[in-house]
């Protein structure tokens, strides 16, 4: 977990040239997708949100949602392949698109975010830093918990000062 995690850290610290341009240090974030039984990397995505944008869709491009996306397009080219058939299995768990997957994220989702991976039908979310700037989709509004929801999934807080200590030292044990 903490290895996926420094890796979304990084993501956000490394200084993706649209992270940079799009969102503000406090609105900066990254999202990682996981299979849990593979340990592979689904999908990936940053923040390049434009806050100030007067057209909703450029407004919304939280991690979250571009990981999901990216994890869509993953998806169809798979689905499409010639070697691939179409799943004609009923059981309706696997017609979603991130089910069961795990999801690295350097700051906490937004309520949008939260409720999208909902529907996701995703495992577990681990985020190293609280939303400070809206109101925490999975802290305050604990939508990951709601009991009225069809899904629920498990939600870890590792704080971004330990994550970021551990990332310095086996950058600087991987250097010696």
């Amino acid at each position: 977990m903490l290895r996926h995690l420094c890796q979304a850290v990084s993501l956000v610290n490394n200084g993706e040239s649209d992270i940079s341009r799009c969102a503000t240090p406090q609105t900066q974030n990254a999202s990682l997708f996981v299979n849990p039984e593979t340990d592979e990397v689904v999908a990936q995505g940053v923040d390049v949100s434009i806050r100030t944008s007067e057209r909703p869709s450029e407004r919304l491009r939280h991690a979250v949602m571009e990981c999901i996306e990216n994890a869509s397009t993953t998806q169809t080219a798979k689905d499409s392949s010639p070697k691939t058939t179409r799943r004609t299995n009923s059981n309706s768990t696997k017609l979603y698109l991130c089910t069961g997957l795990d999801v690295y994220l350097k700051r906490e989702p937004c309520v949008m975010c939260a409720m999208a991976l909902v529907h996701s039908r995703v495992r577990r979310v681990v985020f190293a830093e609280c939303n400070r700037l809206q109101v925490g989709g999975l802290t305050c509004a604990q939508i990951h918990t709601e009991r009225a929801l069809n899904h629920r999934y498990e939600a870890f807080h590792l704080a971004l000062d330990k994550v970021e200590t551990l990332m310095a030292t086996t950058t600087s044990s991987v250097t010696k």
